[in-house]
């Protein structure tokens, strides 16, 4: 197991404000997201796990 699976169910990802990096909210997803948010710049980020990356909004 690498330490990315053994936090991938624990994990918690947070939208933050661009410019205080203060948490805005906590990001409730409807599938398991894995481990890393890759921001895309345009409000929108990537997600990743074994098979499927997905892209995410909050629109």
């Amino acid at each position: 197991m690498t330490a990315e699976e053994q936090w991938e169910e624990e994990g918690t990802h947070l939208l933050l404000d661009t410019h205080t990096l203060r948490p805005l909210a906590e990001i409730d997803y409807p599938a398991a997201p894995g481990v890393a948010a890759v921001p895309l710049g345009d409000d929108t980020w990537l997600t990743r796990d074994e098979e499927t990356a997905r892209r995410w909004t909050t629109a």
